[in-house]
């Protein structure tokens, strides 16, 4: 028998999941787009500084992207409801092509830290571009997944 109505609790547990699920899928497709720029194109795209593998930079890169990533679905549902208006998927990607670029471009200045960087602005354009589209064809495979 089909339920059609789900308690509070079971509600709150299936965002949970979708929430972490999100993260780690957005992580991968980061750490992905990242290190395959920085193997095709080593002198645009680079991994590492002097006290940071480019393992590490990887990770502190692709983690502090997700984060963001995350902070952004999460307050989406808040913006459609003010504006009574769901957003259209290619309104997502349009929205995470704007926070890709700033979060790439905001993640590339501080390349001493996240040992991080790019040669020039066109690069940054240039893998917002290629994050959003492996983002959102992540993201409507997951959204088909129906969690028990």
């Amino acid at each position: 028998m089909v339920k059609l109505v789900l308690n509070e609790r079971e509600l709150q547990a299936k965002q949970g999941v979708m929430i972490v699920l999100s993260y780690f899928v957005l992580f991968v497709c980061n750490v992905l787009v990242i290190y395959l720029a920085n193997l095709l194109f080593p002198t645009s795209v680079v991994l590492g500084t002097f006290a940071l593998t480019p393992f590490w930079s990887l990770m502190l890169s692709g983690t502090k992207l997700s984060l963001i990533g995350l902070l952004v679905m999460l307050l989406v549902p808040y913006k459609e409801w003010k504006s009574k208006k769901d957003f259209a998927p290619m309104d997502w990607m349009k929205l995470y092509f704007v926070v890709n670029t700033l979060s790439v471009y905001l993640i590339t200045r501080y390349a001493e830290i996240y040992g991080f960087g790019v040669s020039s602005w066109i690069v940054v354009v240039a893998l917002a571009l290629f994050m959003d589209f492996v983002q959102g064809v992540s993201m409507m495979q997951i959204g088909k997944i129906k969690i028990k």
